[in-house]
């Protein structure tokens, strides 16, 4: 059976039991509220799609499934790549708002380079769109290096970037290689968990069009059980 590679893509990086806690929490909310959210662009044909992928990622074959491959470390490599790089773009993001900031107040001139970081403030987890971006702004933080380098210590901005970006760069090489020869059993857990991931994404997004200017109730519709899941865990200390 065909497969959809954007979805096998999507599932493969999330881990199934914070994305079934977060897809319980989210299913109810949406059947809570599916009056409003229908009227905002949700559709029954959407939430049956969920609730088919759901059921089969809840079954014991794919529990089982999902056991086996957490085990095999190639499989996450990607996934933690792009953490990785998107803890530097944000660090990145924070370090250059704080250098213009004081720039401005200091009557300082800088080179105008702002554009170069905004052009990429929204990659998702694209490894093309990341690796994109980082290759583009490199230019602009070989430019303020010096000014940099205070946010970014021990590390060097210039070669934390090239790091990163080689990183995720060969995870993105491996992992398009080993998804083209991944058994069908494996293919159909990750498009299922793709599905779920890509409902509650569109959720999210039709909440914030059916219940405008109601921040709390939008803000409970959100990832934080699925963001939860893919942080490392520290070692406990005695």
């Amino acid at each position: 059976m065909a497969r959809n590679p954007l979805l096998v893509r999507k599932g493969s990086e999330v881990p199934l039991a914070g994305l079934l806690d977060q897809s319980g929490v989210s299913r109810k909310l949406r059947d809570r509220h599916l009056k409003t959210l229908l009227s905002a662009g949700w559709t029954e044909a959407a939430s049956k799609k969920w609730d088919d992928a759901a059921a089969l990622l809840g079954t014991e074959r794919m529990q089982q499934l999902e056991a086996r491959n957490a085990s095999r470390k190639d499989t996450l490599r990607e996934g933690a790549a792009i953490d990785s790089a998107k803890e530097f773009k944000t660090k990145l993001d924070l370090a250059t708002d704080d250098i213009y900031a004081d720039a401005r107040e200091n009557g300082t001139e800088l080179p105008v380079l702002q554009n170069a970081f905004f052009a990429g403030r929204t990659l998702g987890r694209s490894s093309a769109l990341i690796v994109k971006y980082l290759g583009d702004v490199k230019p602009a933080v070989v430019t303020l290096g010096a000014r940099l380098a205070p946010y970014f210590q021990p590390d060097e901005p210039v070669k934390k970037l090239d790091q990163v970006r080689d990183d995720l760069s060969g995870a993105q090489s491996t992992q398009e290689t080993g998804r083209g020869a991944l058994p069908e059993d494996t293919q159909e857990l990750y498009e299922a968990k793709g599905i779920v991931l890509s409902a509650i994404e569109k959720l999210n997004r039709i909440s914030k069009i059916g219940f405008h200017g109601q921040a709390e109730l939008v803000g409970q519709f959100n990832k934080d059980l699925i963001l939860r899941a893919r942080r490392p865990r520290k070692p406990k200390t005695e």
